[in-house]
């Protein structure tokens, strides 16, 4: 899987031919992302959310241990990834960067959640500390890390 996603997403041709979606094979499952993008050129992209939907397949382990697993397995972003919180009833699981970048009173970190056994998305925040704003603010990926992303999001 990882091969072929990689070339599939190589030069970004297939995001750029259908608006920044595309569907995919992971394990037993077939997913389809939504990358709402900002720019989609040569080696890389500038992302404002990657959404993933589950559809077709089933998770084979409850979500908390998928969590645990993705926040292991995510690398190759500026920070690394930790599980902060599984809510088991509401079945949503919430993973951010370990070490935010910051400057000053300004953190940017990003932020995963995970909703049952069929969505994630993904997203880069800036936290200004002095005024208590929290935005979505875009983020850059080469399409061979957007490729590792993905896989590293969705493998049971």
């Amino acid at each position: 899987m990882t091969e072929n996603l990689s070339q599939r997403l190589a030069d970004g041709a297939e995001l750029k031919a259908n608006n920044g979606s595309l569907s995919f094979a992971a394990g037993d499952s077939t997913w389809a992302v939504t990358a709402h993008a900002d720019a989609l050129e040569g080696v890389a992209g500038r992302f404002r959310e990657l959404r993933l939907e589950r559809t077709a397949g089933h998770a084979t382990r409850p979500l908390a241990e998928r969590a645990r697993c993705v926040a292991d397995r995510v690398s190759g972003l500026l920070e690394p990834i930790v599980l902060v919180e599984v809510d088991d009833p509401r079945q949503i699981a919430q993973l951010r960067s370990n070490a935010p970048a910051v400057t000053g009173a300004v953190r940017e970190y990003y932020d995963i959640a995970m909703t049952g056994e069929t969505d994630v998305s993904f997203t880069r925040v800036r936290f200004d500390a002095d005024t208590q704003n929290r935005e979505p603010v875009p983020f850059t990926l080469t399409y061979e890390v957007l490729g590792k992303l993905l896989q590293d999001l969705t493998a049971d």
